[in-house]
């Protein structure tokens, strides 16, 4: 077996981009609103111009934990995935975008930051 970055070599073929950001110093009244949460995932899908496929999936689980309690949310896109983690005790996003269509990373950054009232966000951007 043959193991790799993910880092393509110039002129080698890109499949999609994921966006993976952790957003710490959010907003506890909107990480714990499941219908904040909603409006969070059908707003970025129109921010980054993407099509839903089907309702978005949320459940609030993890709560043998005080750090992994929260919210999880997911929403097929036509192009592939959103996925939202929440961890209600440390105040922090997990947010992981894979789409096959290009999309603006940044715009899907500050869109997410601004709703979450984020103070601090690390991120990645893999092409896959």
């Amino acid at each position: 077996m043959t193991r790799r970055g993910h880092q393509p070599s110039d002129g080698e073929f890109i499949f999609g981009l994921e966006l993976v950001m952790d957003i710490d110093g959010c907003a506890p009244d909107v990480i714990s609103d499941p219908g904040a949460l909603r409006r969070y995932i059908a707003g970025l899908v129109e921010h980054i111009k993407m099509k839903p496929f089907g309702e978005t999936w949320l459940h609030h689980f993890g709560h043998a934990s005080a750090v992994a309690a929260g919210f999880t949310a997911f929403q097929a896109i036509e192009t592939s995935s959103i996925i939202v983690h929440v961890s209600e005790g440390l105040d922090r996003v997990h947010i992981n975008v894979f789409s096959c269509m290009p999309f603006d990373t940044g715009l899907a950054m500050d869109y997410s930051e601004t709703f979450f009232g984020g103070s601090d966000t690390t991120f990645s951007i893999l092409a896959r």
